[in-house]
């Protein structure tokens, strides 16, 4: 996108930048749309479909965030709040400690990132939602006395307001090295507090901009401890933008489309009819529902997925063994080569972005889980040997596209080729699940936080059943509370 030459950089203004962009049609989300979602959206307006979807992604949130507690990370992250975090009544989930609502958020997000199993979507601009919002709600519910219904109320609010402001941006960030989840979340996790705090428009566009000046997060970081904290401090900084707006705090407007903003900082300006010809409408469809957001189905980076998938499906019908293999190739965006970038792993949480450990993986145990990220397996020769056979080219995608897909090519040392081919991966959208399906990852979980001794899996029924009818709990402590060791 080239800019005027003939105007100052003090000279573009908001309808400029629009009319460059979009050609004369507003295919973003502007503050002022925002910022009126955020505070006039209700409860009631919400069907029930939306209503059951949201449950089910607290769910799944909830759980991955316990099961993930027990993590080095997060429990790096809770001695410091141990040593550093003062006084407050808010839970760090899956331990006894309690701190202010900005600090339990930030514990809250990394441990609900740190296994890299929560939520996700591509917008085409990749982001976790869930893991930010969640966390931020739960805090502020906490200190507030929030009622169920309201925690639903801000969580869709917040969720809504992510996607759509990600939908809203080029790729042109994430090839610049953003990662997404702590920059857009950042505003997610904020408008979910301003919905839950009541703020009125003019706070509401305050927190915005107070949380879009805190906002940050490198891709560098993947596949290391500070990635799972970057998502941990996006849900802290909408938190504290929320709590500060209404305290008083005032901040630059426009926050978005302003000419440094949030579009032209993090998505090199804003989208153009060719890179998103489609209208982005806040609320119609609700992103919950279509596109939807992905479950996650395996504990790694979501450009993994449709590989193991492929590779499961192979074993599970040809039954080869490691040593049959002379080689797997597998045909994916080059996003996803660009993002996978450890071929030989050396820690667990590098090999969640590692294609060559996840399919190796699948192929030697027929499975992909929680229990195979460790550094007894990332040892294993045998695995090793198997990882070297595994390699990733691109696939015959759009430049500008962010395809799931994958086309996996299994060679034998017999000489036999076989291909599977996985359009998107089980869990892409999660009306695709049953409710069984959720309720099964989720009691996994909790089975294996239980394992880590953080958290016992004895209120497993319990909290399902108080999930499943949220809007009925009058403060969301009493969920919480079986959440706590």
């Amino acid at each position: 996108m080239e800019l005027n030459p003939n105007l100052k950089d003090w000279e573009y203004d908001v309808g400029y930048l629009f009319r460059l962009a979009g050609k004369g049609r507003f295919n973003v989300v502007k503050t002022d749309e925002l910022v009126r979602f955020i505070v006039h959206t209700n409860f009631s307006d919400f069907e029930p479909e939306l209503i059951d979807l949201a449950k089910g992604h607290l769910l799944d949130t909830l759980g991955v965030c316990s099961a993930g507690t027990g993590m080095e990370a997060a429990q790096m992250f809770q001695r410091f709040v141990e040593a550093n975090g003062g006084s407050g009544e808010c839970n760090i989930i899956g331990t006894t400690i309690t701190t202010s609502a900005p600090l339990a958020a930030m514990a809250n997000g990394i441990s609900g990132h740190v296994l890299d199993y929560d939520d996700s979507i591509a917008t085409p601009t990749p982001l976790h939602p869930s893991v930010v919002i969640m966390p931020a709600i739960f805090a502020i519910g906490q200190q507030i006395r929030a009622t169920g219904r309201d925690i639903l109320t801000s969580y869709i609010v917040g969720v809504e307001a992510g996607v759509k402001v990600a939908k809203s941006m080029t790729l042109a960030g994430f090839r610049k090295g953003w990662h997404a989840t702590g920059t857009v979340g950042t505003l997610a996790a904020a408008a979910g507090a301003a919905n839950l705090l009541r703020l009125d428009e003019a706070q509401t566009e305050h927190a915005l901009s107070i949380a879009m000046s805190t906002a940050s997060g490198s891709r560098q970081q993947f596949g290391t401890m500070v990635k799972p904290v970057q998502v941990g401090n996006a849900a802290h900084n909408g938190v504290r933008a929320g709590l500060l707006a209404k305290t008083g705090c005032t901040a630059s407007k426009s926050p978005l489309e302003g000419t440094r903003g949030f579009y032209q900082i993090f998505g090199d300006m804003v989208a153009t009819d060719t890179d998103n010809s489609e209208q982005v409408l806040l609320g119609n469809p609700y992103s919950l529902i279509s596109p939807g957001i992905a479950i996650k189905q395996y504990p790694s980076c979501y450009a993994t997925h449709s590989s193991v998938e492929a590779i499961l499906d192979l074993v599970r019908v040809d039954k080869f063994s490691p040593q049959d293999v002379r080689m797997i190739e597998c045909l994916v965006d080059p996003h996803t080569i660009a993002t996978l970038r450890y071929h030989t792993p050396s820690t667990p949480l590098e090999a969640k972005f590692s294609m060559n450990f996840c399919v190796a993986v699948a192929s030697m145990y027929g499975a992909l889980g929680l229990e195979h990220f460790n550094q007894d397996i990332l040892a294993n020769h045998e695995l090793r040997d198997l990882m070297a056979k595994i390699k990733m080219r691109p696939a015959e995608t759009a430049e500008n596209e962010r395809y799931l897909g994958s086309t996996v090519i299994l060679e034998l040392t017999s000489g036999q080729r076989k291909q599977r081919h996985v359009e998107s991966p089980r869990g892409y959208r999660a009306s695709d699940l049953s409710k069984e399906e959720l309720i099964k990852k989720f009691a996994d979980c909790l089975l294996y936080a239980g394992k880590g001794g953080s958290l016992r899996a004895q209120n497993v029924e319990g909290i399902i059943d108080m999930v499943y009818s949220l809007e009925k709990v009058g403060e969301i402590n009493e969920l919480i509370s079986k959440l706590i060791p």
